[in-house]
């Protein structure tokens, strides 16, 4: 089976699509008998996730994601408009990630005019949150590039349930199928009798509005009117002012001096702010996925997260606390409520346990492989 993915920019700052494309790719290629290619159309290569971890450069099947250029260039980094056209052609399946993106009607009519199967993976674009915005540019799209994209494709894959729903109330009739999204699933992960004191919160996300991080850093203002001493680490890169505007927030509750924003972690960085951390706050308004609350339940660690969060769906309650519409108070409160050290134990093993059932990208793969081998078993039929 060869599989060509496509994808918008591997630029660490755009998040889920970079990451999953990326990932998926190698997991894909671990498969007997797959051989996955990754594509990217803009951005800088070293602000990629190429170069996030030398650790996931190591296995890459040679010559690896590749930018789509007018012409290949002599490291493979680059790959000429022919060359991709070639590997295309000799495709079985297509991936694409994204949908409101200008090539993607142009690589969807290729990839069925080469025979392909195409699939498309919204990354939450499609959500009912999402279609609020840009409405105008939205339906016009929808009703020209978006109808030719859509009467080529052969599935909508998603990573949860919900998404799903959403994706089926928006298009209907169309076929949507639920692949799931995984993280690697570290060997070294949280096993503390009891927090750290003071109690140590972690934020871990693309630094947008939607993730309500504003509402982590009244957490600890809470934690500390109770007087529980605790700080807040915030990872991630993001827009300056709204970096700013988070700081100057922080001051205003009297906790400037209790929050570390720490820029864009990978490595051996990112793994120590995980197991150092006591507990993953995650309070978006809305997450399609949640990529940060699946690598923090890899990591053992108890979760307080909004229901606004679709990965955490199924999050047990000894692992974590799911807060419907949080506020500072509530999130300070399930807080709380997990440091008694019975919960904390058991929190951390329960986590770790529910990441591997859940998100490992072994099973996101085999997924992946069954939606495509069943819609090649159905065009056959069809045909």
């Amino acid at each position: 089976m060869k599989i060509v993915q496509m994808v918008n920019t591997l630029s660490i700052a755009d998040g889920g699509p970079a990451r999953n494309s990326f990932e998926l790719n190698r997991a894909l290629n671990r498969m007997p008998e797959c051989k996955a290619d990754l594509f990217w159309i803009a951005g800088d290569i070293h602000q990629s996730v190429l170069y996030e971890e030398s650790r996931l450069v190591a296995d890459l099947p040679s010559p690896g994601p590749r930018r789509i250029g007018l012409r290949s260039d002599n490291a493979g980094r680059w790959l000429g408009l022919l060359p991709f056209l070639r590997t295309l052609r000799s495709a079985d399946a297509l991936i694409i990630h994204g949908y409101y993106l200008v090539w993607v009607p142009f690589a969807s009519l290729l990839g069925r005019l080469f025979n392909c199967c195409v699939f498309i993976m919204p990354h939450g674009a499609l959500t009912v949150r999402q279609q609020g915005y840009s409405r105008f540019k939205k339906f016009i799209f929808d009703a020209s590039a978006g109808l030719v994209t859509r009467l080529r494709v052969c599935s909508f894959v998603t990573g949860s349930m919900i998404e799903r729903e959403e994706l089926v109330q928006k298009f209907a009739g169309a076929n949507v199928q639920v692949a799931g999204v995984g993280v690697p699933i570290p060997t070294e992960y949280r096993q503390e009798p009891q927090p750290h004191d003071p109690i140590r919160l972690l934020s871990f996300s693309r630094i947008a509005e939607k993730k309500r991080i504003d509402l982590s850093i009244d957490a600890l203002a809470h934690l500390k009117e109770r007087n529980i001493d605790a700080s807040l680490t915030i990872a991630g890169e993001g827009p300056l002012n709204l970096i700013e505007r988070l700081a100057g927030h922080a001051l205003s509750r009297g906790v400037s001096d209790n929050v570390r924003f720490v820029g864009q972690l990978s490595g051996a960085a990112k793994m120590k702010a995980f197991i150092d951390s006591d507990f993953f706050l995650l309070p978006s308004e809305d997450e399609n996925f949640g990529i940060g609350f699946a690598e923090a339940v890899s990591f053992g660690l108890p979760c307080v997260v909004s229901t606004n969060v679709a990965a955490a769906k199924d999050l047990p309650v000894q692992a974590g606390r799911l807060v419907r519409n949080p506020t500072g108070e509530t999130l300070a409160a399930a807080v709380i409520e997990l440091m008694a050290p019975t919960e904390y134990l058991a929190a951390q093993s329960i986590s770790r346990d529910y990441a591997v059932e859940s998100f490992s990208w072994s099973a996101a793969a085999e997924q992946w492989m069954a939606a495509i081998v069943g819609a090649h078993a159905l065009r056959h039929r069809v045909s």
